[in-house]
């Protein structure tokens, strides 16, 4: 996790690092240890970064956060931005040795300043076309570099619009992935929108990032997966120049290929599907709140731990996925292994306990209903998710208690 707290926190070193350079030794300020990158120790990267700082428009940092101030879209499990709420002594909580930890240290190793800074300016590129400028949706998407995940995600997205009874019938299902950077006027049409300036004027920019993500085997690592290393749901709204944006799921290459290499392929598609679908359902069906700064990590957690339970009810039932308890268990572990311990984050998605627990209470919900196959209609889930939260995320450190999945499904059975 080190190595993706290094790659959120360059943001904040990067104009510092490019006002501050000095002719004599342009690259001796010295980074915050928590920000593990390597030194710039060659000539090579230097000028590196000397291309990158030229191919930037003035006051980037600016206009970047700008742009993506405008929108609220559920962004995925590695948003860290710190902010007071949660006391994180409480609970028992670590993810420094869980397998997808050390496969996003495995994706970052070696990087210097200058991976560090293309991430930083031009890492949102994948992301923002796929949104807002990708037309190949729903049965012209594809999923996967290759397309290895198409029929898993596009099956799953069509019986989700089944299961639960949300109108998904303008929502669209779209793929990220890295091969956006190779062509230039994709890149470039991302750039207008995030920069501004003409197509022709970003064409410089997009040849310069084909140019080294071809390149740099620190950028297209596993297919530069740590470019699309997210999925996430969008709420419909007015997007200027662009017009109207519809209801959106994202899903990006990489987080599946990451769960695919830690052993979760067969199932992981499906449960982070599902996952957003179910930020779908709380969109539709006003579920989100607004609250105070301070409010906004343990807010966060609540409708993430529900969009778990809302993944692991459909997935788990005898008239949506129906996986069996062998399958079941492997969702659950997709889960703990995203669960974050960013107690402080306005991100926070729960600790890993906590997504555990939220999934088995989803699961054995599931079960109750197997004899009659009934579905809950997603407000009487609702209903009974709320009911279920406080003791979901009840602090766990000092006795590390056991998730009771003790509870009364009556009303749900009928």
């Amino acid at each position: 996790m080190r190595k993706i707290k290094m790659l959120l926190g360059v943001c904040t070193l990067s104009a510092s690092l490019f006002v501050s350079c000095s002719k004599e030794n342009p690259y001796e300020e010295e980074l915050n240890p928590q920000y593990a990158v390597t030194e710039i120790d060659t000539v090579e990267q230097s000028e590196l970064i000397e291309r990158l700082r030229a191919t930037l428009p003035e006051n980037a940092e600016e206009k970047l956060r700008d742009f993506s101030g405008q929108f609220r879209f559920i962004d995925g499990q590695f948003t860290n931005q710190v902010k007071a709420a949660i006391d994180g002594d409480q609970y028992e909580c670590s993810t420094d040795d869980l397998p997808l930890t050390e496969y996003t240290g495995y994706l970052t190793e070696g990087w210097s300043l200058f991976e560090a800074l293309v991430y930083t300016f031009y890492g949102d590129i994948p992301t923002y076309y796929a949104l807002f400028l990708d037309e190949d949706v729903n049965k012209r998407a594809y999923f996967g570099p290759n397309g290895e995940y198409t029929n898993q995600v596009q099956r799953t997205f069509k019986d989700l619009s089944r299961f639960w009874d949300i109108n998904a019938g303008d929502m669209e299902l779209t793929g990220m992935h890295f091969d956006t950077y190779l062509d230039l006027e994709k890149s470039a049409k991302t750039l207008q929108l995030l920069y501004g300036g003409t197509i022709e004027e970003n064409m410089e920019t997009a040849e310069f990032l084909k140019e080294i993500t071809e390149e740099y085997e620190t950028l297209n690592r596993e297919n530069g997966a740590i470019f699309t290393f997210n999925a996430f749901a969008f709420k419909g709204q007015e997007v200027s120049p662009l017009g109207f944006i519809p209801d959106k799921i994202v899903m990006g290459d990489g987080i599946m290929q990451g769960m695919d290499a830690i052993g979760f392929g067969d199932v992981a598609a499906q449960a982070i599907l599902a996952h957003e679908f179910g930020h779908q359902i709380q969109y539709d069906n006003g579920y989100f709140v607004d609250v105070d700064p301070e409010d906004e990590p343990e807010a966060t957690r609540r409708t993430e731990l529900m969009a778990d339970a809302y993944a692991a009810y459909y997935l788990t039932h005898k008239r949506g996925a129906t996986m069996n308890w062998k399958r079941v268990k492997k969702f659950m572990e997709v889960f703990y292994n995203i669960g974050d311990c960013g107690f402080t984050s306005s991100g926070h998605h729960g600790t890993p306990n906590q997504r555990m627990a939220a999934a088995k209470w989803a699961y054995e919900l599931a079960q109750r209903a197997h004899k009659k196959g009934h579905i809950l209609s997603s407000q009487e889930f609702y209903e009974l998710f709320e009911e279920k939260l406080p003791e979901l995320v009840a602090p766990d450190a000092e006795e590390n208690l056991a998730i009771s999945t003790e509870n009364r499904f009556t009303e749900a059975e009928k």
